[in-house]
């Protein structure tokens, strides 16, 4: 069995803004590109279950509140974005697709949570986004799908080791050294990706690498020395929880009938 979990609001600002500016007045455009995305991944990776997760507003919240620099310089978002996500709701829940959006966390937990605890029942995950900080889960059961212009690549733990010369297990520790642009997060000050990831290939992790500051040209170990504390509690930020409690009783509840998902989205919004 084989579980395709959707980064939702990934998919959904890709769905609104895909869309050239003068034509996404009239109708929720939005609906339909999206349900357009879902069917392609489903007719291309043939999932035998599905689910879909969104970020809640409050849920981000709760993670800007730990760090407030996080996600700072993103842009706010058109309201027609979350008027027609109630549409796309509302279509989801008619055709019978499994979503969830938790009030007390961010997506990236929930996706997460859903995965790990997936794969330890046996189900073969794909996680359809294009936020390489899903690469710290993939292991030989769970595969992070990134889509461009219609073809889906597979990120698998070889794929990693080919684009980032590390392991996923030491994803957190290497984008704590170097930061995370996209999220506003800041690494080790004159540390980027290549030498963070020299780093990694020579201590193999963040806590071994600071254990020996000593061994580093002084002027590295200063600098490690006096960031430490700051590091490790990046490092902690970023890392994905998957232990939040949100499995349904059976994984019965992400069946999904592709006879339903095929149905043209017109006809379903007429029917809500």
């Amino acid at each position: 069995m084989k579980l395709l979990i959707i980064d939702g609001h990934n998919y959904l600002f890709r769905s609104y803004y895909g869309v050239p500016p003068q034509k996404r007045d009239g109708g929720p455009h939005l609906v339909y590109t999206f349900l357009s995305s879902l069917r392609r991944m489903v007719d291309t990776l043939n999932p035998t279950h599905l689910a879909i997760v969104f970020d809640s507003e409050t849920g981000t919240a709760v993670k800007k509140g730990v760090r407030e620099e996080y996600k700072a310089t993103r842009q706010e978002h058109d309201n027609e974005v979350f008027v027609q996500k109630k549409v796309l709701d509302a279509v989801l829940k008619k055709i019978g697709i499994f979503t969830l959006e938790h009030a007390d966390y961010e997506g990236d937990d929930v996706i997460g949570s859903l995965a790990v605890q997936c794969a330890q029942k046996g189900l073969n995950i794909n996680i359809a986004s294009a936020d390489f900080d899903f690469s710290q889960l993939v292991n030989e059961q769970i595969s992070l799908i990134r889509e461009h212009k219609g073809v889906y690549d597979i990120v698998t733990p070889q794929r990693i080791k080919e684009r980032f010369g590390i392991q996923p297990i030491q994803y957190v520790d290497y984008i704590s050294l170097k930061g995370d642009n996209s999220d506003n997060i800041k690494g080790i000050k004159g540390v980027g990706p290549k030498v963070a990831r020299q780093l990694i290939d020579r201590w193999g992790s963040l806590e071994t690498l600071l254990e020996n500051c000593d061994y580093l040209p002084e002027k590295w170990a200063r600098l490690f020395e006096n960031e430490q504390e700051r590091i490790i509690s990046v490092r902690n930020f970023l890392r994905i929880n998957s232990a939040l409690a949100l499995l349904p009783e059976s994984s019965q509840a992400f069946e999904f009938s592709h006879q339903s998902l095929m149905t043209p989205t017109r006809y379903i919004i007429d029917s809500i």
